[in-house]
């Protein structure tokens, strides 16, 4: 439970310094999946009315939370503004746990966890889980911005750049690139 409410706190203090990636509408509020899919497509007939050559990339992540490497999720947490200690207590007590798989027949009886080198992940079940792959997300995401990666336009009437790299949401991600970068 107070995983959860670590993961909700570091996500709105997080929104209101504006350090989630627009691009990101996982684990946030008023952002659905819906937007992300129209965004998509929107994006597309844009290309394909401008004449832009242009690929998208559908991308997956499978088991993200799974995946994440505890020493990144701290350092990220820390980024984010958590002190040192909470994050770190909330990573030894992943390592330290000893986990039962539930199944149709009841809890199994063996267990695993406590091994050397511990095992990766956030856990599937851990409230923090969704926020923390939101803030690593971003953090990505910001890394690709500044590298021109996406696609750049400008909007028909104020003339406005607009710049993008995907729309995400939690771990499914749809990654733009262009060939024509309009720069400022």
């Amino acid at each position: 439970m107070a995983n959860k409410y670590a993961g909700k706190m570091l996500i709105a203090r997080a929104e209101q310094l504006g350090e989630v990636a627009s691009e990101q509408y996982g684990s946030r509020k008023k952002h659905k999946s819906i937007n992300a899919c129209l965004n998509k497509v929107l994006l597309m007939d844009t290309l394909r009315i401008q004449k832009r050559a242009g690929a998208i990339a559908m991308n997956d992540a499978k088991g993200c939370y799974d995946r994440i490497v505890h020493t990144v999720a701290i350092l990220v947490l820390m980024s984010f503004g958590l002190s040192h200690t909470p994050a770190k207590v909330m990573f030894e007590m992943l390592q330290t746990a000893e986990h039962n798989v539930k199944t149709g027949f009841g809890p199994s009886q063996r267990a695993y966890g406590q091994q050397s080198p511990p095992i990766q992940g956030a856990g599937q079940g851990n409230g923090c889980a969704p926020a923390l792959w939101a803030m690593i997300s971003s953090i990505m995401i910001r890394v690709m911005g500044k590298h021109n990666h996406g696609v750049n336009m400008r909007t028909s009437l104020s003339m406005t750049l607009i710049s993008l790299v995907c729309f995400a949401f939690v771990d499914d991600t749809d990654l733009f690139l262009s060939l024509i970068h309009i720069s400022e």
